[in-house]
C-alpha cells in the first residue's frame, strides 16, 4: 500500500512538472514570435483556400446575343427565338459605379455600352480611368 501510495504521489508530481514546463515553453514562444502566436481579431474567420493564377485573367467579351432555333412541330413553321443579350457581370458593376457617380441608369447603361465596343478592359478601376481620361 505503501508503495502504491509513493508512485502515484511520483506520477501526479510528473504530471504536474510535464504540464508546467509545456506552459512555460508555450509562453517563451508566444515572446519569441509574437506574430506567429497572436490572437487574431476575429477567431470565427477561416480561409478554406485561395486560387493561385499563373497566368493573366483574359477580358471577357461584351453583350453576345444568342440565336436559337425553334423545333419544327408538323403544322407550323420554323421560328427563330432571339434570347435577350447576357450582361457580363464587369459591365452590370461599370453601370453601377457610374450611377454611384450620378448618373442616370439608362444614360449610364448607354455609355457603358458605347464605351465597351471600341475599349477592353478587365477591372471597374481600369473603366473608370479610361471612360474619364475619353471624356476630358
Amino acid at each position: 500500500m505503501i508503495l502504491a501510495a509513493v508512485s502515484s504521489s511520483v506520477l501526479a508530481t510528473f504530471i504536474a512538472v510535464g504540464t508546467i514546463l509545456y506552459l512555460v515553453k508555450c509562453f517563451i514562444d508566444g515572446v519569441n514570435d509574437p506574430k506567429k502566436h497572436a490572437f487574431k481579431k476575429n477567431i470565427d474567420h477561416f480561409d478554406l483556400g485561395y486560387i493561385e493564377r499563373d497566368h493573366p485573367v483574359k477580358p471577357v467579351v461584351n453583350n453576345i446575343n444568342v440565336h436559337t432555333k425553334v423545333r419544327q412541330k408538323k403544322k407550323s413553321k420554323t421560328k427563330t427565338k432571339t434570347k435577350p443579350k447576357i450582361k457580363n457581370p464587369l459591365t452590370t458593376d461599370c453601370i453601377n459605379a457610374l450611377v454611384g457617380l450620378g448618373f442616370k441608369k439608362n444614360e449610364a447603361k448607354l455609355e457603358v455600352d458605347q464605351f465597351f465596343t471600341t475599349n477592353i478592359v478587365t477591372t471597374v478601376n481600369e473603366f473608370l480611368q479610361q471612360y474619364f481620361k475619353k471624356a476630358k
